[in-house]
């Protein structure tokens, strides 16, 4: 890090309770793959400020997540690669992936500073809404309905983004995200072209991946799951009062649910924000073959559940105390098991 840089951190570190000092200002640059820039909040001026973030070193200022430094690298490579002197390339997707990334770092560093997203000059259109402010928890973009190969992330189920990409578009992704799953690769290959040709059953879920941060003895993780409106005092009524809590949308296992019910589902907009398609299909993948690679094996755990939850439903309250612990353990246990057990199905 540059005496500039150590002085801008210092800066940022210095505490900021009330009105950020600084703006950190996004706009894609050539070269060495800048995407972030600071400034004092002060300054008005079209003046973006002092690089601090590179697809090479990731943010050398501010202390943010690596997922986001990893995802501003893959949008600052795409600039790279396919912006210069190419009038086809998409400049709508590409502001709004730069825009939600933008909330995302605005979301991490806070009242740290204001976030700023910037145009670069080589859009044709840079003039047209040439800048835009960010503001925490406001998302600050519309995804566009229209251009080349775009299509509404709120409407698109999981049937439409299988068939919009090919296994050899997934495979890469696939082991950089689950690199201990090599050995099965033939098996996931053979479920995403099942998958192909299944036709998908109508349903009110939806699917949505998440980050789940890593805790003492734990490692983060992603987590899918589904939802459909239910919220969650209308399941655990015990637990909630008149006190004027949130009553927040309740999730739901997806791992033993049928593919054709798979299919249907529409991705959550928050998921479809938060992560590229085909990390979304990787995770999909990962998590719908928990019980094995064909519907067989899912359809006897199912009979098996149903069995065991009448076996519950007949004990008493003492019995249940006894002989039963969380869900949310079992499949954890059961989750770290299959890990361990790489290969093996």
């Amino acid at each position: 890090m540059n005496k500039r840089s150590r002085k801008a951190k210092a800066e940022v570190e210095g505490g900021m309770k009330e009105n950020p000092r600084k703006t950190i200002t996004i706009m894609a640059d050539f070269g060495f793959g800048s995407y972030a820039w600071l400034k004092d909040a002060s300054d008005q001026t079209d003046y973006v400020g002092l690089n601090i973030a590179n697809r090479k070193t990731g943010m050398t200022v501010f202390h943010v997540s690596k997922r986001l430094e990893v995802d501003f690298g893959k949008w600052i490579d795409i600039f790279e690669r396919n912006a210069l002197g190419n009038h086809d390339f998409d400049w709508k997707t590409f502001h709004w992936d730069g825009l939600c990334l933008a909330k995302r770092l605005k979301q991490e560093v806070g009242n740290l500073a204001n976030v700023l997203y910037v145009k670069p000059a080589e859009d044709p259109n840079h003039g047209v809404k040439k800048k835009t402010w960010i503001e925490e928890g406001i998302t600050p973009y519309s995804r566009p309905t229209s251009g080349k190969d775009v299509s509404s992330k709120r409407s698109l189920n999981f049937k439409s983004l299988i068939q919009k990409y090919s296994w050899e578009d997934v495979w890469p992704t696939f082991r950089k995200l689950y690199p201990d799953q090599k050995k099965s690769r033939e098996g996931y290959k053979q479920v995403f072209s099942e998958l192909r040709t299944v036709k998908p059953k109508a349903t009110k879920m939806r699917i949505v991946v998440e980050e789940v941060p890593a805790e003492r003895n734990q490692e983060g993780y992603v987590h899918v799951s589904w939802k459909n409106g239910t919220l969650k005092k209308a399941i655990h009524s015990k637990h909630f009062n008149d006190g004027g809590k949130s009553d927040p949308e309740e999730s739901f296992a997806i791992e033993f649910t049928s593919w054709e019910e798979w299919l249907g589902m529409r991705i959550d907009q928050s998921s479809a924000e938060r992560f590229y398609e085909v990390e979304i299909i990787v995770h999909c993948l990962w998590e719908m073959t928990f019980a094995g690679f064909d519907q067989a094996s899912i359809k006897e755990q199912i009979n098996e559940l149903k069995r065991r939850v009448e076996e519950i439903k007949n004990m008493t309250e003492e019995e249940r105390k006894e002989k039963l612990i969380p869900m949310e353990d079992v499949l954890k246990r059961l989750k770290n098991r299959r890990k361990k057990e790489t290969g093996k199905k």
